[in-house]
């Protein structure tokens, strides 16, 4: 049986598109001590709990399942995110304060607030190590 540990690093903005709310972010996660780096759009305007759920389905999913052998016990794959209550609290927290920081955006109408806003965003990421 193949065991794969998946752990998260962070997540970083790398573009943010102040028109259509949407953030192409970077996603920093290892499996079995493997660092893959994935850029993944998120539109900001959704709720944190979708936003969440996607990510910890797509790290989920990571893993490489090779069938090729005849034996059955060879065939069986465990895939575990480590601390994964810790990883979903932690990016609940985080699409929480930037879908707050995008709400406020689009209804400020004053240009410094709407300016620190957009630097706000822009610049945010999360790390888990």
């Amino acid at each position: 049986m193949r065991e794969y540990l998946i752990r998260m690093h962070s997540l970083d903005m790398v573009e943010f598109d102040p028109s259509k709310f949407v953030g192409k972010m970077n996603l920093s996660y290892s499996v079995n001590d493997a660092r893959k780096n994935q850029a993944v759009n998120f539109d900001l305007t959704k709720k944190s709990e979708v936003l969440v759920s996607s990510v910890i389905n797509f790290l989920k999913s990571q893993g490489n399942p090779r069938t090729e052998k005849e034996d059955f016990v060879e065939n069986l794959h465990m895939k575990m995110l480590i601390d994964e209550a810790k990883v979903e609290e932690r990016l609940w927290n985080f699409f929480a304060r930037v879908g707050e920081k995008v709400r406020t955006m689009k209804r400020d109408r004053d240009h410094s607030n709407y300016m620190k806003l957009f630097n706000d965003i822009r610049v945010s990421k999360i790390s888990l190590e």
